[in-house]
């Protein structure tokens, strides 16, 4: 249940009030931009550049980190071109070893045709 003032007086009494309310919320002509009021409290302002440094230092540690996982990386690639390198060289030379063998067989082959159709 809603309570509803009771005389006239007490409506104006209301009614001032909210005018000075208003009034309060006003911005002042003569401070015209930022301001840090009085009212703020120095654990707010404190709380808040904490809460700043804490955040630059995990962006700094981050960096740090980024640029630790690079070189990490840039190592990690040349080892392993080295070893993409070395499997593509043994790679080539069993190649060249299986055709020597092929053409070992083909030889072989060739001389057991010839051999059998000289008889």
């Amino acid at each position: 249940m809603n309570k509803q003032p009771a005389t006239v007086d007490d409506l104006s009494a209301h009614g001032e009030a909210l005018l000075r309310t208003f009034e309060e919320m006003k911005p002042n002509p003569d401070n015209q931009g930022w301001h840090l009021d009085k009212k703020v409290p120095i654990t707010l302002i404190l709380a808040l550049l904490m809460q700043a440094a804490g955040g630059l230092w995990f962006i700094a540690d981050l960096r740090k980190d980024v640029e630790l996982l690079k070189s990490q990386q840039a190592a990690q690639f040349s080892v392993q071109r080295d070893r993409d390198e070395r499997q593509d060289r043994q790679q080539a030379d069993s190649w060249a070893m299986v055709r020597g063998e092929l053409q070992n067989i083909q030889a072989k082959l060739d001389r057991l045709i010839e051999k059998r159709a000289g008889k």
